[in-house]
């Protein structure tokens, strides 16, 4: 359930708390009351696959992507998701922070949106974009 009430900052020291220094903080994603850990990993190629994908409608709606709000508007005609799911929450909640609304107003918006999952990009391939890698502000890498 990937939304900015999950998200907390725990701010290193008491003069960015009070600065409002949010790239002085660590980030704390909370709230797993539902995750979704597979236990039927198989590896292939020194890499684990998901052998089955996780087909209920789990989260907030305003951050489910249309395939996981789709199968919580029809049961028993579900259809299963991937990961890929969360890199939709991931936007919605990116957009959040930018314009300080949610882009989809509504369910019936979320269903209707045309994008395709199979062009979605994974996290890996996310962490790799030149906006990502020119911006980052990890001290750690």
């Amino acid at each position: 359930d990937l939304k900015l009430g999950n998200i907390l900052l725990n701010y290193k020291n008491e003069i960015d708390k009070i600065n409002n220094n949010i790239l002085n903080a660590e980030i704390k994603i909370i709230d797993f009351n539902a995750s979704y850990y597979p236990n039927n990993l198989q590896p292939i190629n020194g890499m684990e696959i998901i052998i089955s994908e996780p087909k209920t409608a789990i989260g907030t709606v305003p951050y489910m992507s249309p395939s996981v709000l789709f199968n919580g508007l029809k049961p028993g005609n579900q259809i299963p998701y991937d990961k890929k799911a969360d890199i939709w929450s991931l936007g919605v909640l990116c957009y959040e922070m930018l314009f300080a609304k949610k882009p989809f107003g509504n369910f019936q918006n979320i269903l209707h949106a045309n994008f395709d999952s199979n062009k979605r990009y994974s996290a890996r391939r996310l962490l790799l974009h030149e906006f990502i890698v020119k911006n980052n502000y990890n001290e750690y890498n």
